[in-house]
C-alpha cells in the first residue's frame, strides 16, 4: 500500500496536515518562523510541526468526490444548508471574502454557487465522523498545493476526525498563498503561475481518501531532542 509522510501543523484550535511525497521535500533551515497568513496558519497563530505516516485505504481511488460549479448566473434549484459528502461524513462550505456563507444551489444532481468575477473565496471542510480523510482540492482544475493540474497522486490536506480545515488559496510557500478567485473563461490568470486550462474554469473539486491510520491522535509524544526536528519546504 502507498505510504505518505505527512507534515502536521497543529493550530491552537484545529489540526491540519499537509501530505507530501518524500521526493518533493527539500531542506529549508533558512525559513522564518511560522507567523504569516495562509490557508493553514492564520494571523499570529502559533504552529508547530510533527511528522506521521498514514496509508490510504485505496491509494488511487477516492472514497468520495465532489464538485461545486460557479458562475455569474447559476441555475435555479433548491438551496441546501451544507452539502455533505462521503455518506454525510464531510460538510463543505464556501465563504466569500467577508467570511459569509455562499448559498449552494442543488439542481439536476449538481451543486452550484454564484461566483462574482474577481472576488476571493475560502473553502471550509468539517469532518463529523470518526474517520480520518486526506482531502485533495482543486479549483478550476488546478491543485491547491502543487499549482499544477489536479491528479489523485498529488498530496492533500489531512482532515482529522471531528475537526475542520480552512483553505484560502493556492499554496505558494510554507507562509504564503495565492487566494482563490472567481474567474471567467477568458481570464488571463490561467496563463500565469498556475498550470491549467481555460476549459476547466468554473468548478471547485475535491477528492476524499479514507485513511487506515489506527489512531489519528491529537496529542504529541514528548521529545528528548525537540530542537532537532527537521523542517521542509511545502513548495517545489
Amino acid at each position: 500500500m502507498k505510504r505518505t509522510t505527512l507534515l502536521i501543523t497543529t493550530l491552537l484550535l484545529n489540526l491540519l496536515v499537509i501530505t507530501g511525497c518524500s521526493s518533493n521535500k527539500h531542506p529549508a533551515t533558512d525559513l522564518p518562523e511560522l507567523e504569516q497568513t495562509g490557508p493553514i496558519w492564520g494571523d499570529g497563530v502559533e504552529a508547530k510541526e510533527e511528522f506521521m505516516d498514514v496509508v490510504r485505504v485505496a491509494p488511487s481511488q477516492p472514497t468520495a468526490m465532489g464538485e461545486i460549479y460557479y458562475s455569474a448566473t447559476p441555475p435555479e434549484g433548491t438551496v441546501v444548508a451544507n452539502p455533505a459528502f462521503a455518506q454525510g461524513r464531510i460538510n463543505v462550505t464556501i465563504l466569500d471574502r467577508y467570511g459569509n456563507k455562499i448559498p449552494v444551489i442543488q439542481s439536476g444532481g449538481n451543486y452550484y454557487i454564484k461566483g462574482i468575477k474577481g472576488e476571493s473565496y475560502t473553502l471550509y471542510f468539517e469532518n463529523i465522523s470518526n474517520t480520518g480523510y486526506e482531502v485533495l482540492v482543486t479549483t478550476d482544475g488546478v491543485d491547491s498545493i502543487t499549482g499544477h493540474e489536479g491528479h489523485y497522486n498529488n498530496a492533500g490536506y489531512i482532515l482529522f476526525p471531528g475537526n475542520t480545515i480552512t483553505i484560502k488559496g493556492f499554496r505558494q510557500t510554507r507562509q504564503e498563498y495565492k487566494p482563490f478567485i472567481f474567474h471567467e473563461k477568458d481570464s488571463p490568470y490561467i496563463k500565469g503561475a498556475n498550470e491549467g486550462s481555460a476549459a476547466n474554469i468554473g468548478v471547485i473539486g475535491f477528492a476524499l481518501f479514507e485513511l487506515t491510520t489506527p489512531k489519528m491522535a491529537k496529542d504529541v509524544k514528548p521529545k528528548a531532542f525537540p530542537a532537532q526536528t527537521n523542517k521542509f519546504r511545502l513548495d517545489q
